[in-house]
């Protein structure tokens, strides 16, 4: 066993007995007697049902609440057990301890065997690989809207709605908002006025027009599509 994966001072369970049982609880109030054996009862079951199970240990000092309207800052002692019947690593609160009453201590270490050890660590492998692939296709995905995103100087043509005809295509050369919502300014040609400006141009609501893509752009989006697949596959083979 490996009683030292917390800075807690461990003691066995053979050892555990009402010495060890927290004075106080959480918020601070004194424990009776009959909460102290309910708390040492209750420890002994959860720590005895997950014997050689144990596979991780951590503490952890943060905020944690109380009532309904109030918190406390404790450390929180969690421990991760092996569940054979789902065949996955599960989490489980072990101890809360309030940070200054000098009477924290844990009898939870890893005591688990090679064996489950080995699954332990080929299933967290499996897990950063499964999480590597879904940042990998958040990724592409995220390319992929970029690419077809309807904005400033992109070409874009007008695909529903019927102010406008379906298929009328130009430059788009503003964005912004109006009473009814966000609305782009098309430029259907590029013949301008003696200031400049633009001379045919039409207002499009936004979710109206379709951004149309060059050669090299339609190119990506076959190969994002074609990526964002072959990473879903090779995450769906991946047991987590």
């Amino acid at each position: 066993m490996n009683p030292r994966t917390t800075k807690l001072p461990f003691v066995s369970l053979s050892d555990l007995g009402e010495d060890h049982t927290p004075n106080f609880m959480i918020d601070g109030w004194k424990l009776t007697p009959e909460q102290k054996q309910h708390w040492l009862d209750k420890t002994i079951k959860q720590r005895t049902d997950n014997l050689g199970k144990v596979v991780e240990v951590s503490e952890e000092y943060g905020t944690i609440p109380i009532w309904s309207d109030e918190s406390t800052s404790a450390y929180t002692v969690r421990a991760t057990v092996w569940d054979d019947v789902n065949n996955r690593p599960k989490i489980i609160v072990v101890g809360e301890y309030y940070n200054d009453l000098g009477d924290r201590f844990t009898c939870w270490g890893v005591d688990a065997s090679p064996e489950v050890l080995k699954k332990f660590d080929a299933w967290s492998a499996a897990r950063s690989a499964a999480i590597a692939l879904q940042k990998a296709m958040d990724s592409a995905v995220e390319r992929l809207h970029r690419l077809g995103e309807v904005k400033t100087s992109c070409i874009a043509t007008v695909s529903k709605g019927r102010k406008h005809p379906i298929g009328i295509v130009g430059k788009v050369l503003w964005i912004g908002t109006n009473q009814y919502g966000a609305v782009a300014m098309l430029a259907l040609s590029d013949r301008k006025d003696q200031s400049g400006r633009y001379k045919d141009i039409i207002y499009v609501p936004h979710d109206n027009l379709t951004r149309l893509l060059s050669p090299d752009e339609e190119e990506e989006k076959r190969e994002l599509n074609d990526r964002i697949a072959n990473l879903e596959s090779e995450k769906n083979c991946l047991t987590v």
